[in-house]
């Protein structure tokens, strides 16, 4: 299982999420959607199009290349809910 925030620049809720996961030694990976085109997820490179994301943050669980859930926005109990499943 692998977490990824999807964030951009000036983003103050990407931040937050950013912040809980890192004070809760949840590791993950960042797809900052303002400095990079496409993120690699196992052997799968996915742009932001390809996850269907409108806007940020939005951290996605995934198995393997699979998503498993989502959280759109900040929300810490829907964040500690993924951060278990890891």
């Amino acid at each position: 299982m692998e977490l990824l925030v999807v964030s951009q620049k000036g983003c103050a809720p990407c931040k937050l999420v950013k912040n809980h996961l890192n004070v809760n030694g949840v590791e993950y990976k960042e797809f900052n959607i303002t400095t990079q085109d496409s993120i690699e997820i196992e052997s799968q490179t996915f742009t932001v199009d390809d996850l269907g994301v409108m806007s940020t943050p939005v951290t996605i669980l995934f198995d393997g290349d699979e998503e498993i859930a989502r959280v759109a926005g900040f929300n810490t109990d829907e964040l500690n809910v993924l951060a278990s499943q890891i």
